[in-house]
């Protein structure tokens, strides 16, 4: 089951980073991109696309490492990153090298919805998206380091992906029951200092 779900997150990766064109995509935005696809994934059908952790790091919501590392290995003959200076900073851009390769086990819903977060994030530059990923819920609720728990993806505020395919008021109480008070407190405190 694990090579499948690293199958799978190398797809969504290879997806995402595909769907930048030949100019490509700055790490730090990919990371986000695949946190979102991942967290609207699980709005929708109570599961994340690629099956990986999540964690709360100072930059936002990232992927394990060693998944990531793991997925640049297996698509090193399509991918390639580069270092790159932009206004003085340095960065790490991710482009296709090569489009010599397919889909196995990304399934065409799943492509949709990592489509439909490009459309919407894509005119964002990476601190805008990691900025964005600040006040999402799921990663709210993390300590910090933590793993981030999709479930808190219901306490969003509707946007135009999860208006139609938000839970239901049964789903939520049957959601929230598993998600701990300790989370929960985190997250109201964030919403209150907000407010």
């Amino acid at each position: 089951m694990r090579i499948r779900t690293s199958q799978k997150f190398s797809e969504l990766l290879l997806y995402l980073i595909a769907k930048a064109g030949n100019i490509g995509v700055v790490e730090t935005k990919l990371m986000k991109l695949l946190y979102f696809s991942d967290a609207e994934y699980f709005n929708r059908r109570k599961k994340s696309i690629s099956g990986v952790d999540y964690f709360r790091n100072h930059f936002g919501p990232t992927p394990d490492m060693r998944v990531i590392t793991r997925a640049y290995q297996e698509l090193s003959d399509v991918v390639a990153k580069e270092e790159r200076t932009h206004n003085g900073k340095k960065m790490t851009v991710v482009r296709v090298k090569s489009k010599d390769f397919s889909y196995k086990v990304l399934t065409e819903e799943e492509m949709e919805v990592a489509n439909e977060i490009c459309k919407i994030y894509s005119n964002l530059s990476a601190v805008q998206l990691s900025d964005l990923s600040h006040l999402d819920p799921p990663y709210l609720a993390a300590k910090p380091k933590g793993k981030i728990d999709f479930k808190f993806v219901l306490y969003r505020k509707h946007t135009e992906l999860d208006v139609e395919e938000s839970a239901n008021e049964e789903d939520q109480r049957q959601v929230a029951a598993d998600i701990s008070d300790d989370s929960l407190a985190r997250l109201f405190e964030h919403v209150r200092a907000e407010s």
